[in-house]
């Protein structure tokens, strides 16, 4: 019995909780035939013949669409991101619920050398960086910062470069306040641009999101631009808050490496 994942390659997901783990444990991801023994992962997609089969998951990252369609399928196992979101879809199916962090891009453990803090970047898709870049831009540069921006919809964007953009910033930025979105649903989501900075000993500056409380004793807050960049002016000056941040960033990412977070899909296969 092998473990198959299932995934919509338009979505980021589908490559970092689909192939990239399939590749990782040896699994199949997207074949053209499976067997019947085999236990199904379908990762933010939604399949009703697949849930037809025997031993089937369903991770829905970010995505509470599927939940809608659970009620039919009880035997069909939820994945769920963090403890808030195993609470979140408890509240909703009765459907037994797995949790399964997101694992950091880091897999060769490369972190930060000692360096003067000269560079500030944000790692994500470019609507969720609530600021307006120019200002932010300007205002990071009056202070001696320079900012980066990697949109990681871009197509094309692999693991590599989002790894050699970490390498290359010295503070990370997020700001992402809170939203609406028809699927998509911020209690589902996880603190991954936390753990991908902290995985290289980068501290981060960011607007405290819901989804990240895990971990929120670990990244400075900002909940204005103004605050924001106090902190990152903090930050390039202070070498013991660096230091202290980059350390709390790095410890909380040790926990989300691949090699740990493998081992948890390779229990699904097992008998239960």
């Amino acid at each position: 019995m092998g473990i198959v994942f299932l995934a919509n390659p338009v979505f980021p997901s589908a490559y970092l909780r689909g192939k990239q783990i399939a590749e990782r444990i040896n699994a199949a991801y997207n074949p053209v035939n499976a067997k019947d023994s085999d236990t199904f992962i379908m990762v933010k997609i939604w399949s009703p013949e697949i849930a037809q089969r025997k031993n089937v998951y369903v991770d829905l990252v970010d995505d509470h669409t599927p939940l809608w369609q659970l009620y039919k399928y009880p035997h069909v196992k939820v994945i769920a991101l963090s403890s808030m979101a195993a609470n979140y879809i408890k509240a909703r199916v009765t459907n037994e619920v797995v949790v399964i962090p997101h694992h950091h891009c880091n897999f060769e453990n490369v972190t930060r050398p000692a360096r003067e803090v000269k560079t500030a970047g944000y790692c994500g898709i470019s609507y969720g960086l609530n600021l307006d870049i120019n200002e932010l831009t300007r205002r990071l540069s009056n202070i001696g910062l320079e900012f980066r921006l990697l949109d990681y919809e871009r197509p094309g964007v692999s693991r590599e470069q989002v790894c050699q953009f970490y390498s290359e910033i010295d503070i990370q930025i997020a700001f992402r306040r809170p939203w609406l979105h028809k699927s998509i649903q911020p209690e589902l989501k996880c603190p991954l641009k936390l753990i991908n900075a902290g995985s290289f000993k980068v501290p981060t500056v960011a607007f405290p999101e819901t989804s990240w409380h895990e971990g929120f004793d670990t990244f400075m807050h900002a909940t204005s631009l103004d605050k924001l960049v106090d902190t990152c002016r903090t930050l390039k000056e202070d070498k013991e808050t660096y230091k202290h941040f980059a350390e709390k960033g790095y410890g909380f990412s040790q926990d989300y490496s691949i090699d740990k977070i493998m081992n948890l899909y390779l229990n699904l296969a097992k008998p239960r």
